[in-house]
């Protein structure tokens, strides 16, 4: 649910390999829908929104850069004609490898030369998880011990997470440009919301203890203006979203 700038994709910078591997990050509520399986797609405001403009075809253009819808994708006025722009949170086929806020708990060593590495403790869930050095993949640097040992029993943030302590990994499978207010029940469920169970009174809910509706797509208006504040619904941005699968994350 990040708002994302075009205007970083269309300044002509350095383009992006066939497949991408970066690092994602999502709120606290996100990350358990997504340990839990649950959660397979997400929503994030696009920056500028688009709107209409005339193009000017082989003529020199002299305007802002004005964006608009086309095909589910963004089409930008270049000086001469204009360009598609895709979804700068990934294409399909991307690898994305979850940052979160963790602690280290301890340095280990083992038995064996590659036998030792650090116990991750996760602040979302709480969950631990013993990562050994030998199991990261073969182009992600694993930290020595002597920097483990630097952050044994720190809280340390999410922009500080390396690649090798993390748990999840993602595989974009598709993105599209809509309407926010267009989500369909069935994708409010993709974003991670649930039915109760039975007994205790049906309907949807986006996480223990909040409230409950009668349409997922109801539950996840209530999470959306959590995480972006009253009004953001109301608002009805154009948000891209992006559609991903869990892989293995000696695969990210």
């Amino acid at each position: 649910m990040k708002t994302m700038n075009v205007d970083a994709l269309i300044g002509g910078g350095p383009s992006i390999p066939a497949r991408a591997v970066r690092a994602c990050s999502f709120p606290a509520v996100s990350i358990l829908a997504l340990i839990q399986g649950g959660k397979t797609q997400d929503r994030a405001i696009v920056d500028p929104q688009p709107i209409a403009c005339v193009l000017l075809g082989d003529e020199e253009y002299d305007g802002p850069k004005q964006v608009f819808v086309e095909d589910g994708r963004l089409r930008t006025p270049q000086r001469y004609g204009s360009k598609l722009v895709d979804c700068p949170f990934g294409k399909p086929g991307d690898r994305l490898w979850l940052r979160e806020p963790y602690c280290f708990e301890n340095f280990f060593e083992a038995d064996g030369v590659d036998d030792w590495g650090a116990t991750v403790s996760y602040a979302a869930d709480g969950q631990r998880r013993r990562v050994y050095q030998c199991d990261a993949p073969a182009d992600v640097g694993f930290w020595p011990g002597a920097r483990i040992r630097q952050h044994e029993g720190t809280a340390s943030s999410a922009t500080s997470m390396p690649q090798w302590a993390s748990r999840l990994a993602l595989e974009v499978t598709e993105t599209r440009i809509e309407r926010l207010q267009d989500i369909s029940e069935a994708d409010a469920v993709a974003e991670g919301v649930y039915r109760n169970q039975e007994g205790s009174g049906g309907g949807w809910r986006y996480a223990e203890g909040e409230a409950t509706y009668a349409f997922a797509a109801s539950a996840y208006r209530e999470l959306w203006e959590t995480v972006n504040g009253a009004g953001a619904w109301e608002a009805n941005p154009w948000v891209w979203v992006r559609t991903f699968k869990r892989i293995d994350p000696r695969e990210s």
